[in-house]
């Protein structure tokens, strides 16, 4: 992995991205390389019932899980109903990006990726920890998920990718946070 305390990516909220936001109601979402300042956790956490962050670079009490996607986790198969990874797989190694995308998808039920491509000139060639995600992800993972590209012409690439069972993409109910007068009313 290259050295992620020396980029120079400011963490922010890119107000775009808030476009293509997991479902409200969802049971849980795992912000994947969520940063130390964790910036989407606000918006995300009002989506489900538990919202957790993880970053390969610890900030108790922000980041709940500190690992590398490259080396595994010990999360099951389909443990979060949704991932958000936003900025994140530009910074992972060449050869171990599908690693990542590959551990992401195994642990996650659905998904959105986000990163620039080397057509967004001012924000690819900015940080030199940047490197180009040459994952066919319509041919390496249309076989087990539906992929909506939302790519934009300047070039950042949003995926939207949801786990197919028997070919089909379960729609889940929605999660519903149990109101407080529930437990005093009996």
């Amino acid at each position: 992995m290259s050295n992620v305390h020396e980029h120079k990516n400011v963490e922010n909220v890119i107000r775009y991205f808030l476009l293509f936001l997991p479902p409200k109601g969802r049971k849980n979402i795992l912000d994947i390389g969520a940063g130390t300042s964790c910036p989407y956790r606000g918006v995300l956490s009002t989506r489900c019932g538990e919202y957790r962050a993880l970053d390969v670079r610890g900030a108790f009490p922000k980041v709940d899980f500190v690992m590398d996607l490259t080396e595994g986790t010990p999360f099951k198969d389909n443990e979060w109903e949704w991932g958000w990874c936003s900025e994140v797989v530009e910074h992972i190694e060449p050869d171990r990006k599908k690693m990542f995308v590959d551990e992401a998808l195994r642990i996650c039920e659905n998904i959105v990726f986000t990163f620039p491509t080397p057509k967004l000139k001012e924000v690819f060639y900015d940080d030199p920890g940047h490197t180009e995600v040459k994952i066919d992800f319509e041919k390496e993972y249309s076989h087990s998920h539906q992929i909506t590209d939302k790519t934009t012409e300047n070039g950042r690439a949003i995926f939207i990718m949801n786990k197919l069972f028997d070919g089909k993409v379960i729609k889940r109910p929605d999660f519903v946070i149990p109101n407080l007068n529930t437990f005093f009313e009996n």
